[in-house]
């Protein structure tokens, strides 16, 4: 367990891909008394869990592991502060159309990204005929400096596109403060992460209803230092999302972006 943004971070190795439960707990209330805060299910051979909103107090925290057989592991605890961070309000984004960006399909474009809207028929979705990566760019409006984000697949009730068809598996984040005005994915868009969305029950095509509650909870993510982006907490205005892959596992994919939210810092 270690601190982070709003919250706690769980890393864990399982290397059998075991079917785990993490269970995390916390005395909140500063009682003395340590109660179940979350339980994150994955079969994934190493991953990272968090649990955030909490303020910027010292709690004690504990995790344990429980197996399908509720079988359970020795418990660890630590008494951790998580970091300062604010939800950057969506109230001020703005589309910001850049030449190289994917076109989107009818209404479904960025604005969808942050209307608030998590049911099928509100989600962003970009050509079905265009080969990846494919872009899309958005003004935050205000300066901000990034700590973490969630992103929501499109929630389609009739045929589910979490962890299938468009659904981002691999992607990246861009940020500026000022764009090239051509659009090209320059020296002004500074790297803030390359990820991946894991499905908790592991590679392949079954979808478990742990998949299912996982995604509907929002996909955390950190933005940190990495070799692909060694100064991520700079400050930005606009944001660039550029798909690498997609569960559909072709090289010509849509991409379907339900919701995203982001905290950090806003600069002004």
């Amino acid at each position: 367990m270690k601190e982070t943004f709003g919250g706690v971070a769980i890393n864990i190795e399982n290397p059998e891909n075991a079917s785990l439960a993490v269970v995390l707990m916390a005395d909140t209330t500063n009682v003395g008394y340590l109660s179940d805060l979350f339980t994150f299910y994955t079969a994934m051979p190493q991953g990272t869990f968090s649990y955030r909103g909490l303020d910027t107090i010292p709690y004690k925290f504990a995790v344990y592991l429980r197996d399908r057989w509720n079988n359970l592991s020795d418990t660890i605890e630590a008494t951790l502060r998580p970091w300062f961070e604010e939800f950057i309000p969506k109230s001020t984004w703005r589309e910001y159309y850049m030449d190289d960006d994917a076109a989107t399909v009818g209404n479904y474009g960025a604005n969808r990204i942050w209307d608030e809207q998590y049911n099928a028929l509100q989600y962003n979705y970009q050509s079905l005929d265009l080969p990846l990566p494919q872009l899309i760019t958005w003004d935050f409006g205000v300066t901000v400096r990034l700590s973490r984000f969630k992103f929501w697949p499109r929630n389609y009730t009739n045929g589910d596109d979490r962890w299938a068809r468009g659904h981002p598996r691999i992607f990246e984040l861009y940020g500026s403060l000022a764009p090239t005005p051509d659009g090209s994915l320059d020296e002004s868009w500074i790297p803030l992460g390359r990820f991946e969305c894991e499905k908790p029950s592991g590679p392949g095509l079954q979808i478990t209803q742990e998949d299912i509650d996982f995604a509907l909870e929002g996909i955390d993510f950190d933005i940190e230092a990495s070799d692909f982006a060694p100064n991520p907490y700079s400050e930005i205005r606009y944001i660039r999302f550029r798909t690498i892959a997609t569960f559909y596992n072709t090289n010509i994919s849509p991409v379907a972006i339900q919701e995203m939210s982001f905290w950090g810092t806003i600069v002004e």
